[in-house]
């Protein structure tokens, strides 16, 4: 293990690294994977069905899968989804209680299944619930302010958001070479970086300024185990290039993906591109999401990367290869003890 603090030993990991939410089609493969090769895998809510339990026992299925294919730690992650009156969304409520309500039913589940992660809203009326359950609580956040609150609140790790990052971007827009040092300023729980990590020179700027690991969801997409993800939406991200990736809006805030029919019809119909909405119209929040999740799920399963919204972060454009996870993770955290090693050693 070439890099140990705070955030290994609390999770129990091998490696500070960790696989981002990547829904809405199945990531259990995948967070098998990273989880098998010492870092932390993520396991996605499946989408928002219009019958929200039917898709919490899938997402109990999924879950289920990763614990198979692994005997190691892994996380969940579920955002905290709310309307215009700042009310949580039902799929929020439902999931993770379906989460909780399945670790008390298994307990070699609740053994690996350690790590719940949330993201979009502020999740204080689950904070207390999730660490009840014994579990640990990381948030995702897009401001310093947001972390001070979120910490304050009893949260257990912080993920700060860059701007660059792919998917539900913050909607403070603060990229992460600003945001990190602020947030490790000003909290004392341990601290994720999130957008624009590929390798392990985003993992030692990332302990430079002050986190304990880094979050990736780009890089994890475009490797040989990523299997389950159709090779058309694997070979877009691989193919992008710099400027290729635009920010629409989204539900929560804004959405990072590559540009294409989809986003630039969510950009020119304020972000809930159907026709007929947008502008001047209205649509339901729930709509609206399970809209923006099906047409992510399509570019997942189906391949179409031009009428479907291709979710990716900016580093899409430095990534053109296909990594091995189990010799990939290791060797970043290698990388990064070595490059940190080496710096330090050019100060006198």
């Amino acid at each position: 293990m070439p890099i140990s603090n705070r955030y290994t030993a609390l999770v129990g990991i091998e490696h500070p690294i960790v696989q981002e939410g990547l829904g809405p089609f199945t990531t259990a493969r995948l967070a098998a994977a990273v989880s098998s090769a010492g870092g932390l895998g993520t396991v996605s809510m499946p989408g928002m069905p219009v019958d929200i339990d039917a898709g919490a026992r899938l997402f109990i299925q999924h879950i289920e899968q990763c614990a198979s294919l692994t005997d190691k730690v892994f996380a969940v992650n579920i955002p905290v989804g709310v309307d215009a009156h700042g009310d949580v969304l039902p799929f929020t409520d439902v999931y993770i209680r379906a989460v909780l309500a399945a670790r008390e039913r298994d307990s070699g589940l609740a053994a690996q299944l350690r790590v719940l992660t949330t993201s979009a809203g502020f999740p204080g009326r689950y904070i207390q619930l999730i660490k009840d359950a014994g579990m640990i609580h990381q948030h995702k956040v897009g401001s310093t302010r947001q972390a001070v609150k979120s910490a304050e609140a009893g949260t257990d790790v912080i993920i700060a958001a860059g701007f660059e990052m792919g998917g539900h971007a913050p909607s403070k827009a603060v990229h992460t070479y600003v945001l990190v040092p602020s947030i490790t300023e000003a909290v004392d729980v341990p601290v994720l970086l999130t957008g624009g990590a590929r390798d392990g020179r985003g993992l030692a700027a990332a302990l430079a300024m002050g986190a304990e690991g880094v979050a990736m969801g780009t890089r994890f997409i475009t490797t040989y185990d990523n299997t389950d993800w159709h090779p058309a939406y694997i070979r877009a991200l691989l193919d992008a290039e710099e400027g290729d990736d635009v920010a629409f809006p989204g539900v929560y805030g804004p959405c990072r993906g590559l540009r294409n029919a989809a986003s630039e019809a969510a950009l020119a119909e304020g972000g809930l591109g159907r026709e007929g909405v947008g502008v001047g119209g209205v649509l339901d929040v729930v709509e609206h999401t399970r809209w923006k999740m099906e047409s992510m799920f399509r570019a997942q399963t189906e391949g179409d990367v031009e009428n479907s919204l291709v979710m990716t972060g900016q580093v899409a454009s430095a990534i053109h290869d296909l990594v091995h996870i189990g010799e990939f993770v290791p060797a970043m955290a290698q990388e990064a003890a070595d490059i940190l090693r080496r710096l330090g050693a050019a100060v006198s």
